[in-house]
């Protein structure tokens, strides 16, 4: 009846750290060690008390970051993936059981298998699989998050909008172009999906070693983003540095931000409308 299914003794004392600690001490001084990190659940699978499925369950359960993780991962646990599963794989072995006999047994009078209905039914069974699959992709998102990263050009706003999601001062905001040198991570629940939100240097021509490797550091945070939100200062005019960058990013999936509509617009919009098909206009100092 154990986690385990293994025999469990229990050793219960008075509270407080120094008894716990000591009573620790004389049961490893009396051949017991410590359980390795995730060992109990690692037996509970051998011993057959879950399966695959419900013990990766496990360390979502305690890596989870919101409450939709959550929910998923206790539904794994529970067997909900494992059911579906199970029940798709005894659907295929009657199949194939059905096929083998008539080929093999055919004295026996077993009746020939009508291949049409044969063919409905793996029909049947291979949208249930994609189904599953591609619901992997959501539970993945819900697990691990989305890996969102801020660019664009120095001053657009970047660190401001970064401090606007938080609703906090995490990045440091300065007229000067260029503040941010090092990358700066956050997480921020989005309607039960994990973001990790990177605010990157500002994507520039490199003046020196410092600025040539903040520029490497942003653009390899772009190459890994499963988004990215690149921004424009609607106050200045679009420049050559603002197209370079709307051609490296076009290919990926993109959220244009035209920043700082609070001060008077020079910006050419429909540069940017015509490439990016989502396009959000704010100013994300002032609200």
């Amino acid at each position: 009846k154990s986690y385990t299914r293994q025999d469990v003794v229990e050793i219960n004392c008075h509270g407080g750290m120094l008894p716990l600690r000591q009573i620790l001490d004389l049961t490893l001084k009396h051949g017991c060690r410590l359980a390795c990190p995730g060992e109990f659940t690692k037996r509970a699978f051998l011993n057959g008390r879950l399966d695959l499925a419900q013990a990766e369950a496990v360390i979502d359960i305690i890596r989870a970051k919101t409450d939709s993780a959550l929910k998923i991962s206790l539904a794994q646990l529970s067997g909900k993936l494992s059911f579906q599963i199970n029940k798709i794989r005894q659907e295929l072995l009657g199949i194939l059981v059905s096929l083998e006999a008539s080929i093999d047994f055919p004295e026996e009078g077993i009746p020939e298998q009508d291949l049409t209905k044969t063919s409905l039914r793996l029909t049947a069974i291979d949208n249930q699989l994609n189904a599953l699959l591609s619901s992997a992709l959501g539970g993945r998102v819900l697990r691990d998050g989305l890996h969102a990263v801020i660019c664009g050009k120095p001053n657009v706003g970047k660190s401001s909008l970064l401090n606007a999601l938080l609703k906090k001062e995490r990045s440091i905001v300065t007229p000067v172009a260029g503040t941010t040198r090092d990358t700066i991570e956050e997480v921020i629940d989005i309607k039960g999906i994990p973001v990790r939100i990177v605010d990157t240097a500002g994507i520039l021509k490199p003046r020196n070693l410092i600025e040539q490797k903040a520029v490497k550091l942003a653009r390899g945070q772009m190459s890994l983003a499963d988004l990215i939100i690149v921004l424009f200062d609607s106050s200045r005019k679009l420049d050559q540095k603002d197209l370079k960058l709307i051609k490296a990013v076009k290919n990926k999936k993109v959220i244009a931000v035209i920043n700082k509509i609070d001060l008077k617009a020079r910006i050419e919009k429909d540069e940017i409308t015509k490439v990016f098909p989502k396009v959000v206009r704010l100013a994300a100092k002032s609200g």
